[in-house]
């Protein structure tokens, strides 16, 4: 966050003392570590790329019987929805 938008917040929230203070306590207990060197994006989620293939169509198809967008998808094409 830039110096200038604390600021503003720090201005906008000095009638409450407690939030301020609080939320200072809360961001220096705050402590963020990751590793930026190693690649963290799986090339494949399951056992094969087939199996992921498998599993987002199953996937697909169960929000299509369940969910709401399968429900929007079946109302666009008037298909019934029992």
């Amino acid at each position: 966050m830039n110096y200038s938008k604390m600021r503003t917040i720090l201005k906008d929230h000095e009638r409450v003392p407690l939030v301020i203070d609080s939320t200072k306590k809360l961001l220096d207990d705050c402590d963020l570590q990751f590793d930026r060197e190693s690649l963290k994006n799986k090339k494949i989620y399951s056992a094969s790329r087939y199996d992921d293939k498998l599993l987002l169509e199953k996937l697909a198809w169960d929000e299509w019987h369940t969910g709401t967008a399968g429900k929007t998808m079946k109302q666009r094409k008037g298909l019934s929805m029992n």
